[in-house]
């Protein structure tokens, strides 16, 4: 919802996101007249699906989604080969250890970073930690 109103302020820039929930969970979309809901494309969709029919490039990626070992690296490894030059990916929920069916993100970002000639760096520990990859 921040990056929408963001960039809706400073009339720039475009916003596309990848979620299987509702559009109704939106909230923020249906309720801040502010939103210049042009700036905004919505896939109701799984990542995997997305990034087969994704042709489009990105300067900022926020990695968000399914916290599974196998899907985790996925949407890390997808989401690297759709970055701009200079661009940065943000990844949320690092440190997942000790719940059931997840994963510790953190070591798929640190090898997938450096497959890619990326640097990587541990940012804060925001929800469950955040990380960027970026050049």
């Amino acid at each position: 919802a921040v990056m929408i109103i963001a960039l809706s302020r400073k009339n720039e820039g475009h916003l596309t996101t990848v979620d299987v929930l509702p559009e109704s969970e939106l909230v923020i979309l249906n309720e801040d007249p502010t939103v210049d809901k042009s700036r905004f494309t919505r896939y109701g969709m799984n990542t995997n699906t997305f990034f087969t029919q994704n042709s489009k490039k990105y300067d900022l990626i926020f990695i968000d989604a399914d916290h599974t070992d196998a899907q985790s690296w996925k949407d890390i490894d997808n989401s690297l080969k759709v970055l701009n030059p200079g661009g940065f990916i943000a990844a949320h929920d690092l440190w997942f250890n000790g719940h059931k069916d997840r994963t510790d993100i953190s070591r798929h970002v640190a090898s997938l970073s450096a497959t890619y000639g990326k640097k990587y760096k541990y940012v804060d520990k925001w929800g469950y930690g955040l990380g960027v990859i970026y050049e």
